[in-house]
């Protein structure tokens, strides 16, 4: 699989509906990006992390980040494979044993930021379904 390496941009509300956002992941130059939607809880987690929120780290993905880095030593990235009946197949991927767990892909962004996984959408996927970026927007 050719991979292209994406970063977290941020989330936002779809206009009209307070229950569906949208991830967006950009491109290394910042000039495309893909778009992930997500429910309103997991627009929640990502506020949590995004604004000064006292006690975060005691909550379960910061505690697991501990425990991957600090006790497992785990090296481990995401993938982001195809898109499958309108879902976008994503994959937590070991880098040491090669073994692949499937994610929900607003599960496998969120889970990238908090642990600050690499995020690899394949290249044939990127080339197909990115949009150009124009920030603010």
């Amino acid at each position: 699989m050719n991979k292209v390496l994406v970063h977290f941009g941020g989330v936002s509300e779809i206009v009209g509906s307070s229950d569906i956002g949208l991830l967006t992941l950009l491109n290394a130059d910042e000039t495309r990006e893909l778009v992930i939607t997500c429910d309103k809880q997991m627009m929640y987690q990502f506020a949590l992390r995004t604004q000064p929120v006292s006690g975060v780290d005691k909550l379960l993905p910061a505690v697991l980040d501990q425990v991957i880095r600090d006790q497992a030593g785990i090296h481990c990235e995401i993938d982001i494979l195809d898109i499958i009946y309108g879902e976008y197949s994503v994959m937590l991927m070991n880098q040491d044993t090669l073994e692949e767990l499937p994610l929900r892909a607003s599960d496998a962004i969120f889970f990238s930021v908090i642990v600050k996984l690499p995020v690899y959408p394949d290249s044939d996927l990127m080339n197909c379904t990115v949009l150009p970026y124009h920030p603010p927007s």
